[in-house]
């Protein structure tokens, strides 16, 4: 259920029918550059749009969807088909260092019916998730201390050892590159939500995650 898939279909030609390979986030952390080349990646949950689009062949091998609308960068809509608004209180934890970042993304949280905790560094955010629980952590790539993928790892692996439920983990970042996706699906992240984010794709990415069904 967690973590990243990825999707091989091929054509065998005695009957046109597709084989579908899937690999969990342990395959690829395993398989690392031996991973098949035309494998076609795609982050957990998945969605009808999204598991067409990487059977189907279309987009770039080994890249996630772009959107149509905004052009060079993936398609929020990958993670949700449709903004759900908040119908129960969700709490979130916010990860974000900078003043005007964690600003913005406050409001449009707090706008969307979300109830917001800030703090700026992994540190302050493992601190603060060891005192109190959170439905969801939203969390910057860069930060002072620790990285993104370096708290939710920790977050993770603490979490999963005191044999609770780890707390999702929606990773912002402008660095979508192959090796981002890898280390981000190793570590736990359920998600990866690319900078700059409208408040539509912001709760797209947040409603698929909690609200996979």
């Amino acid at each position: 259920r967690n973590g990243r898939l990825v999707l091989r279909h091929s054509f065998v030609s005695y009957n046109d029918r597709a084989t579908v390979e899937v690999y969990t986030s342990e395959d690829i952390q395993a398989l690392g550059e031996s991973l098949p080349a035309d494998a076609r990646r795609l982050l957990l949950p998945l969605t009808p749009r999204s598991l067409c689009l990487a059977l189907t062949g279309a987009g770039p091998a080994n890249d996630p969807p772009v959107s149509e609308s905004s052009p060079g960068l993936p398609d929020t809509k990958a993670f949700g088909e449709s903004p759900t608004p908040a119908t129960q209180p969700v709490k979130v934890l916010l990860v974000e260092d900078n003043p005007i970042n964690h600003q913005v993304a406050t409001e449009m949280l707090e706008k969307a019916g979300y109830v917001v905790d800030v703090v700026e560094s992994g540190e302050e955010a493992l601190a603060r998730v060891r005192d109190e629980d959170y439905d969801i952590i939203l969390s910057d790539y860069h930060l002072p201390d620790l990285n993104g993928i370096d708290m939710a790892q920790q977050l993770v692996q603490r979490q999963l050892q005191q044999g609770r439920e780890p707390t999702p983990v929606v990773l912002v970042t402008a660095d979508l590159t192959d090796s981002t996706w890898h280390k981000a699906a190793a570590a736990g992240i359920r998600s990866l939500l690319p900078k700059p984010f409208s408040q539509e794709a912001l709760v797209n990415a947040i409603s698929a995650v909690l609200n996979p069904d």
